[in-house]
């Protein structure tokens, strides 16, 4: 009975230890593995930051100027490890705000956008005619232009996945709810009356 309660007591030690030891964050080579199987866009591990529950990579392309964080967050569950959260699509929508907002300042049907950390809020462009409706979308179509731009650095991308860019476009009638807005998410590739007809015929695409 003794030798019996002594393997119990042994075994129950030894589960106590393995919950015990602390699972230290992903390396640098895990990292990079994890982005080359997630983000077409090739890229490196430049430098690692460690702030307690959070660990920052910072990557920076191999093709251009643009550099996004992984950032690994401690399990707070109780099974130890850490889960990474990759922000290329935010750094990329970063990277061609700028150029957005230079063309869309002419622009009298854009209304404005609500800026948060993410940057994904929508482009809000209001109208009253058909012929106001025409004029958006030839806005919208040179902002297609500019984004396609990425298909430098990811050809076969969907630029209108929430992984890579998804800049979307909110355009409301001004006699119209809210809720019948048209979303129309930027994908690089339409031009103005494949834009148009998206407009004049109803929402098209959910947000």
């Amino acid at each position: 009975m003794k030798k019996h309660f002594a393997l119990i007591l042994a075994l129950l030690l030894t589960v106590v230890s393995l919950c015990s030891c602390k699972i230290g964050p992903p390396s640098e080579r895990v990292v990079e593995s994890i982005v080359e199987k997630s983000i077409p866009e090739q890229a490196h591990c430049e430098s690692v930051r460690n702030e307690k529950e959070h660990v920052y990579y910072t990557f920076r392309s191999d093709l251009r100027d643009l550099t996004f964080e992984v950032i690994a967050f401690q399990n707070q569950t109780g099974f130890g490890g850490y889960w990474e959260r990759i922000d290329y699509s935010k750094a990329v929508r970063e990277h061609y705000k700028n150029d957005l907002y230079a063309e869309l300042k002419s622009c009298p049907y854009f209304r404005g956008r609500k800026e948060d950390a993410e940057g994904n809020y929508p482009f809000e462009f209001n109208y009253r005619s058909d012929e106001d409706a025409r004029k958006i979308a030839g806005v919208i179509a040179k902002l297609n232009k500019i984004v396609s731009d990425q298909f430098k650095y990811t050809p076969d991308a969907d630029l209108t996945s929430s992984k890579i860019m998804c800049f979307r476009m909110e355009i409301l009638k001004i006699d119209q709810s809210k809720d019948d807005a048209v979303i129309y998410i930027l994908n690089g590739t339409d031009g103005e009356d494949v834009i148009y007809q998206k407009i004049v015929q109803g929402k098209q695409e959910a947000s």
